[in-house]
């Protein structure tokens, strides 16, 4: 009958709505479990001595799942996202280390250990760290500008990036580093000092970043002529627009830093008195860059005497 056939149909449709709910509940539960498995992780030991720690749950959707569209830039130790911390708002940049990168778990705990606990406004801020599995994460404060690799080899950006800015960045740089050498608890060789580790902020604020190479100590543990050709080196880009003294300057002094024998170099707050012209650096300052150079300077000098005794001879 009509009445019998009706019901029939009712009961066959009641079923199938009620088997595709079902089997749509058995798939979210399966794809939920999935999800949380993949976001789950196991605690080792060392990890419980080092705070700061994210839950690698936050970090995977702060990022949006590391989505490509939140990419800030990548290299041979992994890539960096931009992330948004749910609880707070607040946007970080979280670095992920790939698995093939040759800064390993040793390499990853230095930075922790060290930069975890450094507060300077010339250092980039490490906020926390993350290890799953095989993923190596680092939360840093999100510097707005980028590297400033990005500035001097962008054809674009260089544009923006006068000598006045460089000069400031060469002095930010050089506090931070007078933090890491004598103001610290501890003495910090940073070991890796390049322009893609120099951070600028929203105010073009120099910060150095990436510890990863870094070593940390107690505190108490034939010159080569440029001088006829200094000024060859010097970025085409700024047109002639700066000042020759400074330039001059801050060649002599990155020269004087990269010397052979570590007692002929600078201390960085003689380095900062030069950058802030509180002492002047002469022309005259012996250079030393080998073997041979270092064993006839410690013949001639004191190692432990002043650096600034070392003008004996002259650049030519």
């Amino acid at each position: 009958s009509p009445a019998s056939k009706a019901s029939i149909l009712k009961t066959a449709v009641l079923s199938s709505i009620v088997t595709l709910l079902v089997i749509v509940l058995v798939i979210s539960i399966f794809m939920y479990l999935r999800k949380q498995a993949k976001l789950s992780e196991n605690l080792e030991d060392w990890e419980s001595y080092y705070p700061h720690r994210f839950p690698y749950k936050e970090l995977y959707k702060a990022t949006k799942g590391f989505q490509d569209t939140e990419l800030l830039g990548s290299g041979g130790f992994g890539q960096v996202y931009r992330g948004t911390l749910r609880r707070t708002g607040e946007v970080v940049a979280v670095k992920k280390i790939s698995s093939n990168s040759r800064q390993g778990v040793r390499e990853f705990i230095a930075e922790i250990s060290s930069l975890g606990r450094m507060r300077h406004r010339n250092l980039v801020q490490l906020q926390g760290w993350c290890k799953r599995n095989e993923d190596l994460l680092l939360v840093y404060d999100f510097m707005p500008n980028g590297s400033l690799d990005t500035f001097l080899y962008d054809h674009d950006k260089s544009q923006q990036l006068s000598w006045n800015h460089r000069f400031k960045i060469l002095k930010d740089i050089a506090f931070g580093l007078l933090y890491l050498h004598e103001e610290w608890e501890q003495v910090v060789v940073h070991r890796d000092i390049k322009s893609n580790n120099v951070l600028l902020d929203a105010d073009m604020n120099a910060r150095l970043g990436d510890f990863g190479l870094a070593r940390l100590h107690e505190h108490g543990e034939n010159p080569h002529t440029t001088h006829d050709k200094l000024l060859e080196v010097v970025d085409p880009r700024l047109g002639g627009l700066y000042p020759e003294q400074e330039i001059k300057l801050v060649l002599r002094l990155g020269l004087l830093c990269s010397q052979s024998i570590p007692e002929a170099r600078p201390t960085m707050s003689q380095v900062t008195r030069y950058l802030d012209g509180t002492d002047g650096l002469t022309d005259d300052v012996a250079f030393v860059f080998s073997e041979a150079d270092s064993m006839d300077l410690a013949s001639r000098l004191s190692i432990t005497s002043s650096w600034s005794g070392l003008g004996s001879r002259s650049l030519h």
